[in-house]
Formats: C-alpha cells, structure tokens, sequence
C-alpha cells in the first residue's frame, strides 16, 4: 500500500551551482512516493525479484536528461563525450523503519578507477530536522581504487563513507547493500550489460520513523558515477560523468 512516506531532494550540495552556471533549467517535482512492503520480506541479495519491487515507485536517471527533481542534473568529469551514458532506474521502498532503494543500471564498461573515473553510488540521507549547511552524511558504494580490491577483474564495488567500514557492526546495522553484475567488471573485452544494487538504510539512526501514521519525509539524494573504456584504458572513447538527483 502506498503509505504517507516521501522522499524528496535536499537541494544542491556541489553539483547545482555548476549546472546553473550552465544555464540548464531544473523542473520541479515536489516528492516521490516510497511504497511500504506491508510486511513482505525484502531479501538483500541484488536481484530486486520480490513481488514488491514490481510495485515500487521509480524515477529514470539519464545523463543529460533532467529528472525533472530540485537539484537534479548531470556534470562532465572530463574525457571524451560519453557514447554509453549513464541510464538507471531507481525503485523505492520502506519496510518497516528501513529504507529500500534498487537501482538497475545499463552500462556497456563496468568498472573502477580513482576518483570521479569509477562507477559509484553516493548517496546522502539527512538527520532530521538537520540544517541545511550541516555536514553531509555519505553512503557511498564504489569501484574506488583506494580499496584496491574493487580494480581487480570481476570484483564487485566497496563500501566507503562514516559508515563504510564492515568490520563494526554499527555500520551494517546502518546500511548495507548487494551488487549483482551482467557482465566481467574492470574488463572491456567484451561489453557488459549493467548491474543491480539493493540497497537498505536504516531510518533510526538519521531520526526518522516511518512507522508512524503520519508517515514521514526524508531529505534524501543521490549522485551515480559512470567510468568507461579504461580496462584497457581507449583514450577515444574513454569518459568519465555523473548524474543526480
């Protein structure tokens, strides 16, 4: 059932002044609607195959399209104009006080690097009430070569942020995500197809509860990195961009 649980942009942090600067007009949409389970088990395992991620509500990222959301848009990393841009849709859930996001994405080269030339979730949900020049809270997911692990062929992305490191329980108890692969990762002999991440964030810790029966609101947005063509690095298609919203 669709409960009174909205999540909406928080606004610019980095990329908004850039994409005014560039003149590109921002739609608005006032929220977007996360539909509760209803009890349903979500299974976190990368595949977004229950009954109740086919009734989620979504929203398409595409680079260069706008989302039509506050703070959506697109910024260029450098490289060449990507010939594979980025093209994600994302699905949204609550069960419980835990927040549920699937992201499946078409991408041609899967893959990691160093910063801003990786493919990468970043992701920021606001404590409550929180004021808006308050230091972001990242939930970041990323094939990042500061973990070496994540360049290596067929590795699957890291946790990274306040909350990346896997070994305090805090953390996972927080947030925790799984990434499926249609494809060989950090390889460009062949083309990939994309991936999947299921993602759950618990709303405890940010303040929030959407148990309530007045629901709740979250300050929510997220930014999607896209890398290709450098596993071997093909300096003519080579790009590297991200897309938020």
């Amino acid at each position: 059932m669709r409960r009174k649980v909205y999540v909406t942009a928080i606004g610019a942090l980095l990329l908004l002044p850039a994409l005014a600067a560039q003149g590109q007009t921002l739609k608005r949409q006032d929220v977007i609607w996360a539909r509760s389970t209803a009890g349903a088990v979500i299974t976190l395992d990368g595949n977004l195959n229950e009954p109740a991620w086919a009734n989620a509500e979504m929203v398409r990222l595409q680079y260069g399209k706008d989302a039509g959301i506050p703070g959506s848009g697109w910024r260029s990393e450098g490289g060449s104009a990507p010939s594979d841009p980025l093209d994600a849709t994302l699905k949204f859930l609550v069960a419980g006080n835990q927040f549920y996001l699937g992201i499946t994405a078409k991408d041609s080269s899967i893959g990691g690097g160093g910063f801003n030339q990786f493919d990468a979730v970043l992701m920021n949900l606001r404590r409550k009430n929180e004021p808006p020049n308050h230091g972001a809270f990242e939930y970041f997911l990323a094939w990042w070569d500061l973990n070496p692990n994540t360049v290596k062929k067929g590795a699957l992305p890291a946790f990274f942020g306040p909350a990346g490191d896997r070994t305090i329980p805090a953390n996972v108890d927080a947030w925790d995500a799984v990434t499926t692969v249609q494809g060989i990762t950090n390889s460009d002999t062949a083309a990939d197809q994309g991936y999947v991440m299921e993602f759950r964030m618990n709303l405890t810790p940010r303040g929030y509860d959407v148990t309530r029966p007045a629901g709740d609101i979250l300050s929510f947005n997220i930014s999607m990195y896209d890398g290709d063509w450098q596993w071997p690095l093909n300096q003519q298609k080579f790009s590297r961009n991200r897309t938020r919203t």
